[in-house]
């Protein structure tokens, strides 16, 4: 097992994680592993316990926790959130699983879908719904994804929103795989244009996001720290 601050990190790539999902019959819930993901993760005891939760993947997407990870662990794989994404996304084609959106802003989201169903023309879209809402008080979205039946959810809401609405209603929910994912609404819609590809190799796509807002270099910073400290927190 290796692991980050005693977090579990899963490492042996797309391809595995896609095995792994198709043949398990429990409920899963992949956390995309950020240093901002991560560091919300140990706010508290109670956010930490959750997080290390057997049902949870947690995977190596930012250099935050990859590189911390890959110095150790030679055979270590990134895998971004928004590519994973897409391969799930792709691998449900031609099934009868459904596919639930939840998240975004509204104008996103009606964005989204259509791109989507052109993408994925196979795919069995349970239904969708944008991200402006309480948490804690979503009776008619629960309500909404249940009768949906769908079998796996994307919810898009940013950390910690996105983590704390799927730690709050996974077992409530019929659904068998979870997966926060951020932006990945915007990107996909093309709101927002995600770093060059070339960035992405070099794991630098942070630097192309402070450029678009320069204004997250505090932010930023916090991420660096993090990722130093996380070297010395990885075990094997």
């Amino acid at each position: 097992m290796h692991t980050i601050f005693n977090l579990p990190i899963y490492i042996d790539g797309e391809k595995k994680l896609l095995e792994y999902i198709k043949y398990n019959t429990g409920k899963i819930h992949i956390i995309s592993g950020n240093a901002e993901v991560l560091k919300y993760s140990l706010q508290d005891k109670t956010a930490y316990e959750l997080f290390a939760a057997k049902e949870n993947i947690i995977i190596p997407d930012g250099i935050s926790v990859y590189r911390p990870i890959k110095k150790k662990v030679k055979t270590a794989q990134k895998i971004a959130g928004i590519d994973f994404m897409q391969l799930l996304l792709d691998a449900y084609q031609n099934t009868d699983k459904k596919v639930y959106f939840l998240g975004a802003r509204e104008a996103v989201i009606y964005t989204l879908i259509p791109i989507i169903k052109q993408k994925y023309p196979n795919l069995n879209i349970a239904g969708y719904h944008h991200g402006y809402f309480n948490i804690n008080d979503c009776a008619d979205i629960i309500e909404d994804i249940t009768q949906s039946k769908a079998n796996i959810l994307f919810v898009a809401l940013g950390t910690p929103n996105q983590e704390n609405f799927i730690f709050k209603y996974m077992n409530e929910l019929p659904c068998m795989l979870f997966m926060g994912v951020g932006g990945s609404f915007d990107v996909l819609s093309g709101t927002i244009r995600r770093a060059p590809e070339w960035m992405c190799r070099l794991g630098i796509e942070w630097l192309h996001r402070l450029f678009k807002d320069p204004s997250k270099i505090g932010r930023m910073w916090n991420n660096i720290v993090f990722t130093l400290k996380a070297y010395h927190g990885v075990s094997t």
